[in-house]
């Protein structure tokens, strides 16, 4: 996992990758979406991408699935959030709203 600044941005990039089987192109948006990441799986009910992805554009950032080699699909997934930094952000705001 990375975790790094990104210049001149409000963001904070998070980068988590993986050497697994990799997620085809052709797949990479559907496994955010709950009613065809269902169809996806195997195991489970298919819903944590679909969670993470609501929680993080929540609080105004957001999440994409990449190659952990670019262009090559097979040799793993890398999985890159961009989320709010600092005072002004979500987070934040629902940090001192709990505390009030």
């Amino acid at each position: 996992m990375v975790v790094q600044p990104v210049q001149f941005t409000p963001f904070l990039r998070i980068e988590v990758k993986d050497d697994g089987p990799g997620i085809p192109d052709s797949e990479k948006e559907l496994i955010f979406q709950e009613s065809v990441h269902r169809q996806l799986t195997r195991e489970g009910l298919g819903l944590g991408l679909t969670l993470v992805k609501k929680i993080v554009e929540h609080y105004g950032g957001y999440i994409r699935v990449e190659d952990r080699i670019p262009g090559k699909s097979k040799e793993g997934a890398s999985f890159v959030l961009m989320l709010h930094r600092g005072e002004n952000t979500g987070l934040a705001k629902a940090k001192s709203q709990e505390v009030a």
